[in-house]
């Protein structure tokens, strides 16, 4: 039948795309074996101000202001920055009390990147700052963490992306899931990235950028995916984002599938309303002989929300032709094209989550209900990315951090920076 036929032919256009694509990815990943970029030791010169937007975050920002100011790096070069935005609890005095400055947000805002215009045009009004480091209200910072931005500044970075891992691996299964993908981010990705010289992207906490930078690019960052956005004006711009892997922060993952569900819509849909914005810059700036490689790369890794529905796609149309046919071969279809291919994607996610727990900084506690169900978590992420084709998130919403250093170190049996930091 002619529709069987091109319900095929449109399963195998799909599938060749999606083998182009893990293609440039597994020579991107390639990388990982190479020899792994060292920024040189550095005396302290760069003044920082730590900037953190906080929304009722009162439970968790002690701990992270406590970490910032026992960094081994000299006190008066750096400060720490708390911007209270639409509170509703403590958080301004329990930062206060911790030791923070405290920069009230006068303008309505709706986005943490909204916050960051704010706040970054304050202080550079203040002249004193040689770059802004961005955290995120729930993260810990590795007490080497601005002498290690200092360095890779010193080397000529003007913006850099850290080492984000995760405090609560161990918390629940959904937190083991975003432990083992943010390790996958580091390793499998953006430390192959910087291995061949390519620009990695902002990871939303544990970044950093130079006031020069920003006096030329400015930050019209304000979507509901600030640091992709920003990351992808970057790349516009010419502008390289630099991996620096000795600047780690321990982030705090959702605990719930609900919280999840809302954290990973917004990323989806907030990329997916960039894809025709970057599409259209890019090819003008290929036109005018601009770095093919840093475009590709870029406009590939935002379209991951597109890839992740189109992966759904060949079985099932491959099925659907099947069944046009008068059902014969339907059966066969189904195995081939749905259940075996899923079973082997259970066994490659499994695979891989193994693999990933294995690297890099060591989990010693709690991480096996994110191993076993790491399946879960990615699969449920392409329905995520499909849902949001449809229905878009339009603004950012809250989730809570409750995950305190004492309580995780509990659970952990021992303090939680020993897990990493040691």
């Amino acid at each position: 039948m002619f529709m069987a036929n091109l319900l095929r032919l449109l399963a195998g256009g799909i599938g060749i795309l999606l083998t182009a694509y893990s293609i440039f990815f597994g020579i991107l990943f390639c990388g990982y074996f190479r020899r792994k970029r060292k920024f040189p030791a550095a005396k302290p010169k760069t003044r920082f101000a730590v900037v953190i937007a906080a929304r009722n975050e009162e439970k968790v920002i002690g701990d992270l202001v406590d970490s910032l100011l026992s960094q081994n790096y000299p006190r008066e070069l750096y400060d720490v920055v708390v911007v209270p935005n639409n509170c509703k609890d403590r958080t301004a005095q329990k930062a206060q009390i911790h030791g923070a400055r405290i920069l009230e947000c006068t303008v309505p805002v709706k986005s943490k990147g909204e916050v960051l215009q704010f706040a970054f045009s304050r202080l550079m009004q203040e002249g004193d700052y040689d770059a802004f480091c961005v955290f995120d209200a729930d993260n810990i910072a590795d007490p080497g963490y601005l002498s290690a931005m200092n360095r890779a500044f010193l080397k000529g970075a003007r913006v850099a992306q850290g080492y984000r891992e995760s405090k609560n691996p161990g918390s629940s299964w959904v937190a083991g899931g975003y432990s083992i993908y943010f390790r996958m981010i580091a390793e499998c990705v953006n430390r192959p990235r910087a291995a061949w010289g390519l620009p990695v992207f902002l990871g939303g906490t544990g970044w950093a950028v130079s006031c020069a930078c920003l006096k030329e690019t400015g930050w019209t960052a304000d979507s509901i995916v600030e640091d992709c956005e920003y990351s992808l004006n970057c790349i516009l711009r010419g502008e390289k984002i630099v991996w620096v892997q000795d600047a780690v922060t321990l982030d705090e993952q959702p605990l719930s599938l609900r919280q999840s569900f809302t954290q990973r819509r917004r990323w989806s849909s907030g990329m997916l309303r960039l894809i025709p914005w970057f599409w259209s810059k890019m090819i003008q700036n290929i036109r005018q002989g601009k770095n093919l490689v840093w475009h590709l790369d870029a406009f590939l890794s935002v379209s991951a929300p597109l890839i992740q529905t189109a992966s759904l796609l060949p079985g099932l149309l491959c099925t659907a032709a099947a069944l046009l046919e008068g059902g014969k071969n339907s059966t066969s279809a189904f195995l081939l094209c749905i259940l075996i291919p899923f079973l082997l994607n259970i066994l490659g996610t499994t695979l891989m989550a193994v693999f990933l727990a294995c690297i890099g900084k060591g989990y010693r506690k709690g991480l096996y209900k994110g191993i076993l169900t790491y399946w879960v978590f990615t699969l449920s992420w392409t329905w995520i990315s499909f849902l949001s084709l449809f229905r878009k998130m339009e603004t950012w919403k809250e989730i809570q951090h409750t995950e305190t250093v004492e309580k995780v170190s509990q659970k952990l049996g021992e303090p939680v920076s020993k897990r990493i930091f040691s």
